[in-house]
Parts: C-alpha cells; structure tokens; sequence
C-alpha cells in the first residue's frame, strides 16, 4: 500500500545520497530561538538582566542558559498537543457535513489558518518568514465567503505590522527592553490569534451542525 511506497521510496533516497534525511538530525538538534513564542519569558528575564546567552546556531540566534531546556521541551509537548487539536477540529469539521458533501472552502481555508497559528505558537523557531504563511492564508481566508476568521485576521496583520518593525529595524536591540517589548507584544499577538482562531472555527461549525 502506500506506506510501503512510502517506506521503499525513503530506504531508496538514504541509498542513493546517504545525507537526504540528515534535516531531520538538524532539525531535532535545534534549540529556542530567541523570536519565539516559548523564549518570550526568557527573553524578558534576559533583558531584566538574567543569565542568558544568545548564540548564533544553525542559521538563527538561540538562547543557552537557564530555562532553555525547560522550554524545548514545553515546545515539543506542545507542538504535539496542537496537532491533536488540529485533527480534532477537523474531525469536527468534516462530522457536519452528510455523505458525498466535502468541507467548503471556507472552512478548509479557516481550519489552515487555526493550524499554521498553532504551529506558529508551538514552535521553538519562529523567524519572520514565518508570519508571511498566516499572512498569505489569512488573505484566503478573506476573498472566501463565509469565513469565520475576520477578527483573526486583523490580528494576523498586526502581528505582521509588529514583526516588520522588529525585523529589521529593532533586530539588533531585541535583547534591550525596546526589542523585547516588540517582540512579547507580538508573540502575544500570535498567540491571541491561535486561541481566538480555534474558538471562532469551532463556533462556526456548532452553528453549522445546529442549523442541519
């Protein structure tokens, strides 16, 4: 079946170059970056004057010091917890609708949304890049009719709006308070618009089960 494809496809990409899966180990060896939303508190204790460092590693600036291993594993946790939430929203999503009907596009848009901003919020990296992808789904979310997400969206650009001033204008005093305030105003933002995104989709779709 496909798993075995799968499995044969990935056994036959380490034969060919014994690096391929080598982002994995990179990925997994990574720590807090001092942007995300986990490092927030440790980026305010760091600016209160705590015991913390910033290094340059894998391409990012990350904190070493106290809390830091305390908060990759929240991360991980989290992150874990998230995609069980996500199944579960869309378990909900699809459990409304009768045979040979499919999700609207709407909803499909707005369940995508709830998951790249719990992911966002979850992560242990969270570069401004990463803004860009609530942002270019937000702006599905907008040319849909029926969307539930519009005040989510608001929120999703000025988390943008913030993260454009903290990158790069205020990059090299985000570990001084004017950054770090940039930066927790933001994070708090981002995680405003998870939690709010997830409550407004599964409104929507009790409002949708009550009316069939």
């Amino acid at each position: 079946g496909f798993a075995v494809t799968l499995a044969a496809a990935g056994a036959a990409l380490a034969a060919a170059w014994p690096g391929a899966w080598s982002f994995l180990r990179f990925q997994s060896a990574r720590g807090i970056q001092i942007e995300s939303v986990a490092a927030t508190p440790l980026m305010v204790a760091r600016a209160a004057g705590a015991n913390l460092a910033v290094v340059h590693r894998y391409g990012a600036e990350e904190l070493l010091g106290p809390g830091v291993g305390a908060a990759t594993a929240a991360c991980l946790l989290a992150t874990v917890l998230a995609a069980v939430l996500v199944g579960v929203m869309w378990l909900r999503t699809r459990r409304r609708l009768g045979a040979g009907q499919s999700v609207s596009p709407a909803a499909a848009a707005d369940a995508t949304l709830f998951a790249v901003l719990l992911a966002m919020a979850t992560s242990r990296v969270l570069s401004p890049q990463y803004v860009v992808w609530a942002v270019a789904v937000a702006a599905v979310c907008a040319v849909l009719p029926g969307t539930s997400q519009w005040p989510v969206i608001a929120l999703v650009l000025a988390a943008a709006a913030l993260t454009q001033l903290e990158y790069p204008f205020l990059y090299d005093r985000i570990s001084s308070w004017p950054g770090t305030l940039v930066l927790a105003a933001r994070n708090g933002i981002v995680i405003w618009s998870a939690v709010w995104s997830g409550i407004r989709l599964w409104r929507s779709t009790a409002i949708a089960e009550h009316v069939v």
